[in-house]
């Protein structure tokens, strides 16, 4: 997964779980603040493990713009997660 995939994700999660706060709906700019995706652990249980953390900018649906952490991670089972947060 690329960062430009992962705002990707991060957008339809933010479409699909409502947050109590403005929708993420475009991330721009995205770039690899830490990057694990070939040297990841898979974590023990009950446990998730960074796999790549990305920053950009992003648009929310009440017209502001901020900067944004996008994460995806990994549990024990091998699932993969995708997390974000405003900046």
């Amino acid at each position: 997964m690329t960062c430009d995939q992962l705002a990707t994700e991060a957008v339809a999660l933010s479409r699909q779980t409502p947050r109590g706060k403005p929708m993420l709906v475009e991330v721009q700019d995205s770039t690899s603040v830490e990057d694990h995706r070939t040297d990841h652990v898979t974590p023990g249980v009950a446990e998730e493990s960074l796999v790549l953390s990305c920053q950009g900018t992003a648009t929310w649906d009440d017209g502001t713009e901020s900067p944004v952490l996008t994460d995806l991670y990994i549990d024990a089972a091998e699932l993969l997660f995708v997390d974000f947060v405003g900046l």
